[in-house]
C-alpha cells in the first residue's frame, strides 16, 4: 500500500469569549481549559480516497474561552489496503493533524483577552489496539496546557 497525502485544510473555526470578558482584567495567560478531541473518518465512495477530521472542542462556561475547531487531511491509496486500514489512517491522519490544531488554538487565542491556551499532547496509539467493532474511538484530554513565564522565551 502506498499512502499519499491529498490535501490538509481547516474545515471549521469557531472562537468566542465566555461571560462578561470585558468587565475582567486580561491576562497574559489563559487559564486551563478541558478540551474534547474527536477523530472520524470520512470515506469516498471508493478505497482510494479517504480523510481523517480531527476536532477539538472546549465549551465549558466556567472558562475563559469556548471554541470548536477541526482539520482534514485528505489521503489518496494506492494498492491494496490492509485489512485494519480504518485504524492506521485513523492514527496516522490524527496524529499528522494535532499539531495543526495545536498551533491554530494557540495563535487564535494569544490574540484574545486572556492570553494563549495550549492544546495537551493526546496519546492517539489507543486507536492502533484491537477495539470493540469500532473503527474510530474518541480521545479525550483532560485539561489544555497553559503557558509560563518560563517558558515565553
Amino acid at each position: 500500500m502506498n499512502l499519499k497525502i491529498s490535501q490538509v485544510l481547516l474545515e471549521e473555526l469557531h472562537f468566542g469569549h465566555n461571560g462578561e470578558f470585558l468587565a475582567k482584567e486580561p491576562t497574559p495567560f489563559a487559564a486551563p481549559h478541558p478540551v474534547a478531541i474527536e477523530v472520524g473518518l470520512i470515506k469516498g465512495d471508493d478505497v482510494a480516497n479517504i480523510a481523517v477530521r480531527l476536532q477539538v472542542k472546549s465549551d465549558d462556561e466556567g472558562t475563559q474561552y469556548s471554541f470548536r475547531a477541526s482539520y482534514l487531511i485528505l489521503f489518496q491509496i494506492e494498492g491494496e489496503p490492509p485489512t485494519d486500514l480504518e485504524k492506521r489512517i485513523a492514527f496516522t491522519g490524527a496524529t499528522m493533524l494535532m499539531p495543526f490544531l495545536r498551533e491554530l488554538i494557540g495563535t487564535i487565542t494569544q490574540r484574545a483577552r486572556f492570553g494563549a491556551c495550549w492544546l495537551p499532547p493526546a496519546n492517539f496509539s489507543e486507536m492502533a489496539k484491537p477495539s470493540d467493532g469500532q473503527p474510530v474511538r474518541r480521545v479525550r484530554a483532560k485539561k489544555a496546557v497553559r503557558r509560563t513565564k518560563a517558558s515565553r522565551s
